[in-house]
């Protein structure tokens, strides 16, 4: 019976750690991703930093603007596919090849609403955190 028990709490911890991994996951892809295979992605994009950091609720842990945010502007597969890289000293994954991102700078004061945001475009590689082969995190520039 002992053993059984240990074997469902494994169970159970490794489907917690998934299902954090997974909305990890959704967050990076909230966060970062502009897949310019999607219309509305692009359409998003083309209305600025300040309309899709609106329409996707992107804010600081307290609630306040973001002081910057970069998305990258490509298919979510390409940007997976950047986890199969090695990791450096620091756990971070750099991708092979460039991308082209968006680096997003607010405007103004954190707490002022709405907020508003510069945009840069770059064409760059990226670093990022792995989680079950998924990315997780963006290194900031």
């Amino acid at each position: 019976m002992k053993i059984q028990s240990f074997f469902l709490f494994l169970a159970l911890m490794s489907t917690i750690e998934l299902c954090q991994s997974v909305d990890r996951f959704k967050k990076f892809k909230i966060q970062h991703i502009i897949d310019i295979t999607n219309i509305n992605d692009m359409n998003d994009m083309n209305q600025g930093c300040d309309h899709i950091i609106q329409k996707r609720n992107i804010l600081d842990s307290d609630s306040n603007c973001k002081t910057k945010n970069t998305f990258i502007l490509s298919p979510i597969k390409n940007v997976i596919s950047v986890c199969k890289g090695k990791k450096d000293i620091n756990g971070l994954i750099t991708s092979e090849w460039d991308f082209e991102t968006v680096l997003c700078k607010r405007i103004g004061e954190k707490n002022a609403k709405p907020c508003e945001y510069t945009s840069q475009k770059e064409n760059k590689k990226i670093r990022i955190a792995c989680e079950n082969r998924k990315p997780v995190h963006l290194e900031d520039p």
